[in-house]
């Protein structure tokens, strides 16, 4: 996993201790158009996780969803001053 990875995936677990969730809960996904990481590339991150919904008692787990699942994502161009490149 390099730098940017990691630092990815430490703003996903800050970003999720935030609203209550334990960071393992979040899946992050890192996709690369282009060259990866090349000056003028895109990166795209996605998240998923699941949530449960509140106020819905345990006994209608067979009749209605306990959790949904959350997606986001974003992308992002790869700066032309990166110090890689």
């Amino acid at each position: 996993m390099g730098q940017g990875e990691r630092r990815a995936q430490a703003s996903v677990g800050l970003v999720a201790s935030d609203f209550g969730f334990a960071s393992e809960d979040a899946a992050l996904i890192l996709r690369c158009h282009g060259t990866c990481l090349a000056p003028g590339s895109d990166v795209t991150a996605v998240v998923t996780m699941r949530v449960a919904l509140p106020g819905i008692p345990g006994f209608l787990s067979g009749s209605v969803p306990l959790e949904v699942e959350v997606v986001g994502s974003a992308r992002s161009p790869v700066d032309s001053l990166t110090e890689d490149s």
